[in-house]
């Protein structure tokens, strides 16, 4: 009897604690603490259900403890951006944002959250919400297989939960296993249609495929659900760009801009958008908004940094590449994008130890060596550039670049043999590369073997009609054969397409001297001269055109003076004979 009460007892105390914890939790989940009136209603229950203060206070301690926890979870997940759900498409190189960029997530952040994560799968293992919370630091972490664990073990739990299967899509999607990354996105589809994460997310699929127009399906589907998301607008946004629908583009860009006006990444490409029709100052611009909301994303930096580049402020280009550098210092494309400003200021050692940088990074990164080689290059050091050439084409001797511009080395260097090898080279692995055409052309223009010179000129004009580099060289081929005519529809050629090309305009006028039509030459060489002020040889040609002209006005004046004598003494003669 006794051993039975005494364990009826004990059920009964049991049951009287897990009632009073009920309580307890019933009161703090809604409540938050516990107030006076509370308090009573619990001390009352203590004193009916015979239980001691110790053993209640554990109790509400328990379960505040487990409320806090829950709530700091919360707080230090949602600060380390893990629940976003949306994901973001896929960068274009060196312009977009990468997929870190959108949401910068601290490392320590996610290491403090997976702590408290733990602590409530001690409390309660089977916890859904602690379960996802894991998954995702562990995918943000990319750990994407120990995040695949979680996701599992929630879906055997779970398997109707839409927002997990997406998130298992998304890890399949990081690896770049597109086929199981859709079964996964199509299986939360049929668990719920209206899952517009989903869609987006097979959109940002078919947009990594390059598949442009697959992706706008998928993303128009996605804002026929969810039509406020900001993201899916960005997205549809890329997919337009690189289907070079600028105009569309931009509309999306200002819709996602429109919900959220301070979601910087919006911001940048736009930048990139604009950038991409040659509107520098516009790009500029956008760049200038995103980096008012995030000045430490160096892809922005970067980005207006290329923006001033093609506006030649090469100082200020300078700057941006040392900000983005900063915040991104084993960046190698950001070292070769300063070497290449600091080039085009003709700081030629400062330029080389980038590359020192770049290949302190990466040792075997050819295009590092290849710019060593273009900044020696650059100084006429061709000797030490062919050297840097050829280490580079050790690496790579399939990059057409490096043989050409060991080609040009050579040349500079009269070694026209040898550079006709490499130019050789270049056609073999680019048949339309069309300046290794035209160099071999120069080459033969430079022995005087005007008849091949000229053929290799042609052949590169096929390939490209708009550099007026080689109309003018193919000019001079004329010019030196006496071929004027032909020569001078050369250099109009020339001009159609830079006007502002003063040695086309020189070069006309000895041509038009030549012919005799000094007036037209003297025209020429005052527009060379606007172009380029005081240069002593395109004077010393308009001097030439002017004594010329002199004379030839003198002649002119002396012939009509005895034609007028003879008209005279022939009327006189006629007036005698005839009386008229």
């Amino acid at each position: 009897m006794n051993e039975t009460g005494s364990w009826n007892n004990n059920r009964i105390k049991s049951d009287n604690l897990h009632l009073y914890g009920l309580m307890v939790e019933l009161i703090i989940e809604h409540e938050g603490h516990i107030n006076e009136k509370q308090r009573k209603i619990l001390n009352k229950k203590i004193e009916e259900w015979q239980l001691s203060t110790s053993e209640a206070h554990a109790i509400e301690e328990e379960k505040g403890k487990k409320k806090r926890l829950y709530k700091e979870l919360k707080d230090i997940i949602a600060s380390a951006g893990t629940f976003i759900k949306k994901e973001k498409s896929s960068p274009s190189p060196g312009q977009n944002l990468n997929n870190s960029s959108y949401n910068p997530i601290s490392t320590e952040k996610h290491k403090e959250a997976l702590e408290y994560i733990d602590k409530m799968l001690n409390i309660n293992p089977g916890d859904l919400n602690a379960l996802t919370g894991k998954g995702i630091i562990l995918f943000n972490l990319e750990k994407y297989d120990e995040a695949m664990k979680y996701y599992d073990e929630i879906l055997n739990i779970d398997e109707q939960n839409d927002f997990i299967w997406t998130n298992k899509g998304d890890i399949f999607r990081k690896q770049e296993k597109y086929e199981e990354a859709i079964k996964c996105y199509d299986k939360a589809i049929e668990v719920n249609p209206r899952c517009y994460i989903a869609w987006n997310n097979k959109g940002v699929i078919s947009h990594n495929l390059k598949k442009y127009e697959e992706a706008l399906d998928f993303y128009n589907r996605a804002l026929e659900i969810e039509k406020d998301d900001p993201v899916i607008w960005q997205n549809k946004g890329d997919a337009l760009r690189h289907s070079e629908k600028y105009i569309e583009a931009e509309e999306c860009y200002n819709k996602a801009l429109s919900i959220n006006p301070l979601y910087y990444v919006t911001w940048n490409n736009l930048g990139v958008n604009a950038y991409n029709q040659c509107k520098y100052n516009k790009a500029i611009e956008c760049y200038n908004k995103a980096l008012e909301i995030n000045k430490n994303d160096p892809v922005v930096w970067q980005n207006k940094g290329d923006a001033l580049k093609n506006l030649e402020d090469y100082t200020e280009a300078l700057t941006c590449y040392d900000k983005a550098l900063k915040l991104s210092p084993e960046n190698h494309i950001l070292w070769s994008k300063k070497s290449d400003i600091l080039k085009y200021l003709e700081k030629y050692e400062e330029a080389m130890e980038c590359c020192e940088e770049i290949l302190k990074i990466m040792p075997d990164d050819y295009l590092a060596w290849n710019y060593k080689g273009i900044i020696c290059h650059n100084q006429e050091k061709y000797e030490e550039a062919i050297k840097y050439y050829d280490i580079a084409l050790k690496i790579n001797e399939n990059d057409y670049t490096l043989w050409q511009n060991k080609g040009d080395a050579l040349r500079h260097e009269c070694k026209y043999e040898e550079a006709l090898e490499c130019y050789d080279r270049v056609i073999s692995i680019n048949p339309d590369y069309y300046l290794a055409w035209h160099n071999k052309g120069v080459i033969f223009h430079r022995q005087s073997n005007f008849m091949e010179a000229l053929k290799y000129y042609d052949y590169a004009l096929k390939l490209n009609q708009h550099d007026y580099i080689i109309w003018q060289n193919r000019g001079d081929v004329l010019n030196k054969q006496g071929k004027y005519q032909e020569a001078l529809k050369c250099y109009d050629k020339v001009l159609e397409l830079d006007k502002n090309y003063y040695p086309a305009w020189n070069d006309r006028g000895i041509i038009l001297h030549n012919l005799g039509k000094y007036e037209e030459a003297i025209q020429c060489y005052n527009k060379a001269l606007e172009l380029k002020e005081n240069d002593q040889a395109i004077l010393k040609n308009r001097e030439d055109s002017l004594k010329q002209q002199k004379i030839y006005n003198h002649g002119k004046k002396t012939a009509d003076t005895f034609t007028g004598v003879i008209k005279t003494m022939i009327k006189m003669l006629l007036r005698g004979f005839f009386g008229i």
